[in-house]
């Protein structure tokens, strides 16, 4: 009996990794991630296909506009899958959440002459306004601050913008992870006002980055179980940095029992 229930398993994860299934994986620029143009700011869109290729399994990415449209997009079923997302309580009452596959780390970034330090969360209210992009998440920590310290934001659609507001001096800090941060800096600013924004050496969080799947998806748990088995097992560098974290330790106040492997 469990040798039967094995091999069902391994045809049912074998059943989605054929060269008849093409993978519709929804994205949208956010380099050095994902660059529908830049084939070098896609760090994580070249990792992806590269372990798709090696077990040949078709997969197509669909670029979108912005990421509030991926996230409504692939949650109304219009496409298998995104990449590139943190887990928040908000999000896994819609997804699925799948084993991490990479780290990010996240700062606060500030102009130079900006007297900008803090030990806790509670330092932060005298730092603000803070600079977000729409639809983004900065971590779950960030979020309980803004929520627990009330903490004034200024908001922009478009992520390279969000340095205007240093400059320009509208607000005061802006939480980014590092190497986002540098890409933005380096494809849009000049060096000139490069150099006048600085972060601070301390990371507030590190972030765990997911691919996602609509809970109405019917082929959800099918997928999962393939994203654990090509990324979870790849002996790479990502997947030893990684690790083994527990759900409850990547999504506090998670809507989903755990990682779907079994």
């Amino acid at each position: 009996m469990k040798l039967l229930v094995a091999l069902c398993l391994f045809c049912t994860i074998i059943s989605v990794a054929t060269h008849a299934y093409d993978l519709s994986i929804a994205v949208a620029e956010w380099p050095p991630y994902y660059s529908k143009n830049n084939i070098n700011d896609s760090i994580q869109q070249k990792r992806i296909s590269e372990v798709l290729n090696r077990q040949h399994i078709k997969h197509t990415y669909i670029w979108l506009n912005n990421w509030v449209a991926v996230y409504n997009q692939t949650l109304a079923g219009k496409f298998d899958i995104s990449a590139g997302w943190i887990c928040s309580e908000k999000r896994a009452k819609d997804y699925y959440f799948s084993f991490p596959i990479s780290i990010i780390d996240q700062y606060f970034f500030h102009l130079k002459e900006y007297p900008f330090s803090w030990n806790g969360y509670e330092d932060l209210k005298a730092h603000q306004p803070f600079g977000i992009t729409t639809g983004y998440d900065y971590g779950n920590e960030f979020a309980d601050a803004v929520k627990k310290y009330s903490l004034e934001l200024k908001e922009v659609r478009i992520e390279r913008l969000v340095f205007n507001l240093l400059l320009k001096k509208r607000v005061n800090v802006v939480p980014l992870n590092m190497e986002n941060a540098m890409s933005i800096l380096e494809r849009y600013y000049s060096k000139e006002n490069a150099k006048k924004i600085t972060f601070h050496p301390k990371p507030y969080q590190r972030s765990y980055l997911h691919i996602i799947v609509s809970r109405s998806n019917p082929q959800a748990a099918k997928i999962l179980r393939l994203i654990y088995k090509l990324f979870h097992e790849q002996n790479d560098v990502m997947g030893k940095k990684v690790g083994t974290p527990l759900f409850s330790d990547v999504c506090p106040n998670r809507y989903q029992k755990d990682w779907v492997i079994d």
